[in-house]
């Protein structure tokens, strides 16, 4: 789904969901949060980890919905967020997706291991590593902490655009 831009103001319809989706991902891992600081149950922690990567996945699918109508270069597109951050949350939607498929005791393949090291970066995510990196980009357990950066990405994505139409 592509955005509407008017002046300064953009009717995005799929931006729109995925901030409502995240806060309904913020509140299942908050109460998650709750329920581990009473419990102290550490399966609590599991669930928490299995919101966190769906979190992950929804911002890329708002990636790759939006970046093909702006911007056809993937590459460029992830490089257009601040700190190249896109590229972390997208590596953390392929983490939370495929990891479990990756064997334990053989050498990963390539795209695995060029996923992990965008996810991890310097990070010791060993245990529940979506919910640790979401605390590490957020100081928080909210997703919602990231829709702003996310709206950044987005308007640098139609500046892009905006400036190739001007030069082209």
């Amino acid at each position: 789904m592509v955005y509407l831009k008017c002046n300064d103001d953009y009717a995005d319809f799929d931006f729109n969901l995925l901030k409502d989706f995240l806060e309904l991902i913020d509140t299942k891992i908050a109460e998650g949060d709750n329920k581990f600081k009473l419990t102290k149950n550490e399966c609590v922690l599991d669930t928490i980890e299995y919101y966190a990567g769906f979190g992950f996945i929804a911002i890329q699918r708002y990636f790759h919905s939006t970046y093909p109508q702006v911007m056809p270069d993937k590459r460029k597109a992830l490089d257009a967020c601040p700190n190249g951050l896109m590229a972390v949350l997208n590596a953390g939607a392929n983490f939370a997706k495929h990891s479990e498929e990756w064997p334990i005791d053989q050498e990963l393949g390539k795209n695995a291991e060029k996923t992990i090291n965008t996810f991890f970066g310097n990070d010791d995510l060993s245990n529940h590593p979506c919910a640790n990196k979401l605390f590490a980009l957020t100081q928080s357990l909210f997703f919602s902490n990231l829709i702003p950066i996310i709206e950044e990405w987005r308007n640098a994505l139609d500046s892009f655009q905006s400036l190739s139409e001007s030069t082209g």
